[in-house]
This record gives structure tokens, sequence and C-alpha cells, in this order.
């Protein structure tokens, strides 16, 4: 039998038990509002800045999946 010892182990992994417990208990649900509230932010941009927003407000998605949330805007772009 062997023992082996990795200098700097111990203060390693107390790091990472220190980041896990203060993660999220509800991840999802924080990547899910933040996605909300990005697209609602830009949703408010766009009202401001474009003349003429037309369909491009309602061209907005989210789309979640376990630890995954994807969002942005299918509106297509016109040439002026």
């Amino acid at each position: 039998m062997f023992t082996l010892e990795i200098e700097g182990l111990e203060p390693l992994s107390l790091r990472f038990e220190k980041a896990y417990s203060e993660m999220p208990s509800n991840l999802q649900s924080v990547l899910e509002e933040t996605a909300n509230n990005t697209v609602e932010r830009a949703k408010a941009l766009a009202a401001t800045r474009l003349k003429n927003p037309g369909t491009y407000l309602d061209s907005f998605h989210i789309s979640a999946a376990k630890l995954e949330v994807m969002f942005g805007n299918t509106h297509r772009a016109e040439e002026s």
C-alpha cells in the first residue's frame, strides 16, 4: 500500500465545496429568469430605438432544457 499526497489539494477541495454550497439550488429558475429579463430588456431597447419595430418584438424566443436556456430573435433582417 502507498500514500499519495498532493500539495494544495485540500485548499482547492475546500474552494470547490464553498462554490458548490453557494450555487443556487434553483439554478434552472435563475437561468430562465435571466433569459426572460434579457429578452424583456432587448424588447424595451428595440421599442425605443427602432422607428417601426413591427413584428420584430414578437420574434423573440426562449427555449429551456435542463441546465440550458437559449434565447434570441428569429426576425428576418431586411435590407434598407
